[in-house]
């Protein structure tokens, strides 16, 4: 009877090849996946993050938009401006400002550039921005 007992317990213990494959690539995939795709310890997923636009990179929208940067749970998704170019280093702001300015500190801050609009109009008929 102890026998047929430890028999049936081993029996059920028992893992295929399939299994433990199946298994191994579970728990490679999830050592893979960075971090911050998550949302683990002290990251954010990018799905719970606030997409915004800026709209007017001048002096102000440039100083609001790095207090934007501050903030883990918002990303600036869209920069909205006519004007390319701004010289402000003779005036209050002390720098520069304008679409270009603003888009290289986009690609400072994530890596990575973010849309450009002249027309806001064409901005606001994109989907994804959350706060305008």
């Amino acid at each position: 009877m102890k026998a047929q007992k430890a028999n049936s317990i081993n029996a059920k213990k028992r893992i295929t090849r399939r299994d433990f494959l199946g298994g191994l690539a579970t728990a490679t995939a999830l050592t893979i996946v960075p971090r911050h795709v998550l949302g683990g310890s002290g990251n954010i997923a990018p799905s719970e993050k606030v997409n915004v636009a800026i709209i007017g990179t001048g002096g102000q929208g440039i100083v609001n938009m790095k207090q934007l940067f501050n903030e883990p749970d918002v990303r600036i998704a869209a920069l909205c401006d006519i004007n390319e170019f701004s010289d402000y280093s003779m005036f209050y702001y002390g720098g520069t400002a304008g679409m270009k300015p603003a888009l290289e500190l986009v690609r400072k801050q994530y890596g990575q550039a973010c849309p450009t609009y002249h027309d806001y109009n064409q901005m606001l008929d994109e989907e994804d921005i959350v706060i305008r």
